[in-house]
């Protein structure tokens, strides 16, 4: 049985210096601390994260969530995705379906007209598509979803109170009927379990076959302490010829808690099969254009196209130094807009809009093939795909 910890804070909506580019939002808030799901590999469990007690029980709960957004939400200058748990916690584990803070979030978010995601593994969600078709008004939301397998036995055992594969699937059908962007966070994949060709082949196909827009990876991490302790304690139960070889997969320890070596060539095989059937490795430009203002989807756009030409082998030298030149200007843009309570960001734009309608933004970056291509895409309307790495 879960024992609420009810707390008052002081601030509950943090905004970062750079939209982020797995989930791409700008602003973070959670309004629960540790999660009901209990999944053993969730890398919040970890002693750095100072979440204390029992972590699938002793739910923190803001209880002053809404009273901190309704005061914090109007002083927001600048536009851009508001992310609800994205990380610490489940915005829609099982004790959102009593409290409905999640709910009130996402109205208050909406009536401000600004866009909204989180990441979950929860089903609960689908009780809230009338406010996601809401938000379609002014923006191509997204949704991200965490799902790693199509196992029902893998995920039981480390997933123990998560929704089944198969609720997850139609939960995913159902937004994509609605027409809300998914994604999926195949966050952990675990070694020798689900960082396998056959699984990870049958995922893809399986999320291609429901229309998702992306799927991020990334290999498991055990820290050190009760998350690693917890989850080797898993292992000798249900895999105990894997022990073994855990032990000497994470025997380095690090903070971080990453394997001593990567699967490199799984990852490569998995991103090429990805780019064979059309699914992307980042939340494609046609949604987050319309959930940033034109200076934050270059940005965006760039560290997409870093990530995606690295992981083709194509040398990006050129393209990282036009990206630090775009960076610092941007920067300088965007700090003379926030000491200013008096201007607007959108004049960012409006001296962006300027500057690529002449050859001056082609002095700012240096690399008239880029100037050019960004033009296409802000001025044009452009579209680019994530798979085929072309304009479209």
């Amino acid at each position: 049985m879960r024992t609420p910890q009810y707390k008052e804070v002081k601030k509950i909506l943090y905004k970062d210096q750079h939209p982020d580019s797995w989930y791409v939002n700008f602003y973070r808030m959670s309004p629960y601390l540790a999660c009901e799901h209990g999944c053993t590999y969730c890398y919040v469990r970890a002693e750095k994260y100072n979440i204390d007690g029992n972590f699938e029980k002793d739910i923190v709960v803001k209880q002053n969530t809404l009273d901190r957004l309704k005061e914090e939400l109007p002083k927001l200058r600048e536009y851009g995705t508001i992310g609800i748990s994205t990380g610490t916690s489940d915005s829609y584990q099982p004790i959102e379906k009593e409290l409905e803070i999640s709910r009130e979030t996402l109205k208050l978010i909406r009536d401000i007209k600004y866009p909204a995601t989180f990441l979950t593994k929860s089903v609960l969600m689908n009780r809230d598509i009338d406010i996601f078709k809401d938000m379609k008004a002014y923006a191509d939301i997204h949704i991200n979803m965490t799902l790693t397998s199509l196992d029902e036995e893998v995920t039981r055992i480390f997933e123990p109170n998560a929704p089944s594969v198969k609720k997850r699937l139609d939960s995913i059908n159902l937004l994509k009927a609605n027409d809300i962007g998914v994604g999926i966070s195949a966050m952990p994949l675990l070694p020798y379990i689900t960082e396998t060709k056959v699984s990870i082949i049958d995922l893809l196909d399986q999320l291609k076959a429901l229309d998702v827009d992306f799927l991020v990876p990334m290999v498991l991490a055990l820290n050190p302490g009760r998350l690693k302790e917890l989850y080797f304690e898993t292992l000798k139960v249900h895999y105990p010829h894997l022990v073994n070889k855990y032990r000497d997969l994470y025997s380095n320890n690090t903070d971080y808690g990453g394997p001593r070596y990567s699967n490199k060539k799984f990852y490569q095989d998995m991103r090429d099969y990805m780019n064979t059937i059309g699914l992307a490795q980042r939340l494609p430009l046609r949604y987050y254009r319309t959930q940033y203002n034109n200076y934050h989807t270059i940005e965006l756009l760039l560290d997409h196209m870093l990530l995606l030409y690295k992981n083709r082998n194509i040398d990006i030298t050129r393209l990282r130094t036009a990206n630090k030149r775009y960076l610092a200007w941007l920067k300088e843009e965007r700090s003379y807009v926030a000491r200013r309570r008096n201007l607007n960001f959108n004049l960012v734009d409006e001296k962006l809009d300027s500057l690529l309608r002449t050859d001056e933004f082609d002095k700012i970056i240096k690399n008239k093939k880029l100037s050019n291509f960004l033009r296409e895409i802000i001025i044009d309307g452009a579209d680019y795909d994530y798979c085929t790495l072309k304009l479209k």
